[in-house]
């Protein structure tokens, strides 16, 4: 007895393409957090990479949804890395204390409190 299958044999898996578009799209909102944010990002360019070679050789799963895959979890893996070994911030160091005279410019006292 041959009976058909419920599900249909030719519809192209697609969770390795949507699992990597998710991946990609929580790592990117994760950009605060690169410790959580980078794993997640470089699961999601694996899962990607999966898929497409998938794609490419069995010619069964689709390409669209690991291409996107692709594209937004390696976004999302570059801007978490950028954010991640970015500098902490421009820290001016004066060259003097502000107590200190400027040579070359006249002292100037700064101007009077007027009370009301």
């Amino acid at each position: 007895m041959n009976s058909p299958s419920p599900y249909k044999s030719d519809v192209p898996p697609l969770g390795l393409g949507v699992a990597s578009v998710v991946l990609g799209v929580i790592s990117t909102l994760l950009f605060f957090l690169p410790i959580l944010a980078i794993p997640i990002g470089g699961v999601g360019l694996i899962l990607a990479l999966v898929g497409c070679s998938l794609g490419v050789t069995t010619g069964r799963a689709s390409l669209r949804w690991s291409a996107v895959g692709l594209v937004v979890s390696g976004l999302a893996v570059t801007i978490n890395m950028a954010i991640a070994y970015a500098p902490s911030g421009f820290q001016h160091v004066p060259p003097a204390p502000p107590s200190a005279a400027v040579p070359g410019v006249p002292y100037a006292p700064p101007p009077a409190r007027q009370w009301h």
